[in-house]
């Protein structure tokens, strides 16, 4: 039972960075891009 939980709770931890990263990716995604977008407006 115990070891059950914990692989659970490290699956949830494991699930909740991923989601973070791909948070992250996509945020970075669209900065590069406004930041590609304001070069070619110059």
């Amino acid at each position: 039972d115990k070891l059950n939980v914990i692989s659970l709770s490290t699956n949830h931890k494991t699930i909740q960075t991923e989601s973070q990263m791909k948070q992250i990716i996509e945020m970075g995604q669209v900065k590069t891009y406004l930041l590609h977008n304001e070069t070619n407006s110059f």
